[in-house]
């Protein structure tokens, strides 16, 4: 009986551990069991899930449990900003989950957009509980766009969650740079300084009895210490102000696993947002065709309320 990979969705002979495009381990013999026994009708064909003793379906899940105590990263860490979320739900067809989710997987790589990657990811959001889900990345540049489908109760599920990362911005690096230099060149003054004042007593010392070297000017010393201690006064604000970035960007690399955050922009170029709307027209499409595929109502797929269109702005710093 084949079996179905459950990160590529590659079909496998009956016996393999493995599987044969991406070599990861395919499902025990007790998750086989789970997916492939029952039958559907007289006809012996196979079902996900196997059927209740009573008449009336129960509730289903495919979820893993809960495990450990975590941490405080969120599911989409390392994947950029979450800017979007949107769902549907499709009453009484819970028993279609892998099936959906396999098709809608076979069509984003059939699409062969330019420059896009569709895989699998198992994401993890991490509280006192972590929590696994089974997603479908299509990726394209900046943005993600993250499938999952479960059965609820009966029913369907499938929601989309959009992330953006962009990359550095030339502005806020410069920037960055020019913070540092104002910052440490006091502290690079005074270090010099006092090099220089250990320096002229060194060579009063050795000269004594003998004629005195030419040695570091004393007023020369003296208006380095005073540059020094402006340049400190004024670079105190922005002192104030690295600490505050430094703070923020430990927090977003423990809840977002990004810790240059600031370094990127906070809000989305034309084309950036045009790239977005485009990679949720292009996934909505193909759950439709999914949908119609296997049967299964289509209309039911509808656009956002508020449009394809993102916001510009992302964060609000």
């Amino acid at each position: 009986m084949p079996i179905t990979c459950k990160s590529c969705f590659q079909s496998n002979p009956d016996g393999n551990s493995s599987c044969m495009r991406c070599g990861k381990l395919l499902f025990s013999e007790t998750t086989q069991q789970f997916f492939q026994t029952g039958e559907m009708g007289g006809g012996g064909q196979q079902q996900m899930f196997p059927q209740s003793a009573t008449s009336a379906p129960q509730p289903v899940s495919v979820m893993p449990p809960a495990t450990g105590l975590g941490s405080m990263r969120r599911a989409f860490a390392g994947h950029g900003t979450l800017i979007k979320h949107h769902s549907w739900l499709l009453n009484g067809q819970n028993m279609q989950v892998m099936s959906i989710r396999q098709t809608i997987f076979d069509k984003l790589v059939q699409r062969h957009l330019d420059k896009s990657n569709t895989s699998s990811e198992n994401l993890t959001d991490q509280g006192l509980i972590d929590e696994h889900r089974d997603y479908i990345k299509f990726r394209r540049k900046s943005t993600s766009v993250f499938i999952y489908t479960a059965p609820a109760g009966n029913d369907l599920y499938i929601s989309r969650a959009t992330t953006v990362q962009p990359g550095f911005s030339l502005l806020r690096v410069i920037f960055f740079l020019l913070m540092l230099a104002v910052i440490f060149t006091p502290f690079i003054n005074v270090i010099a300084s006092s090099a220089a004042a250990a320096t002229s007593v060194s060579t009063s010392v050795r000269s004594l009895g003998a004629p005195a070297a030419p040695g570091p000017d004393g007023s020369a010393i003296g208006a380095l210490f005073l540059w020094s201690f402006l340049l400190f006064f004024f670079s105190l604000p922005l002192l104030w102000v690295l600490v505050a970035a430094l703070v923020r960007s430990i927090v977003s690399l423990v809840l977002d696993g990004d810790f240059w955050v600031l370094l990127r922009p906070s809000s989305l170029t034309e084309f950036q947002r045009d790239e977005v709307a485009l990679m949720e027209h292009t996934t909505d499409n193909v759950v439709r065709e999914a949908m119609k595929q296997l049967g299964l109502d289509a209309d039911k797929i509808t656009a956002p309320p508020t449009g394809y269109q993102p916001a510009s702005r992302i964060r609000l710093i």
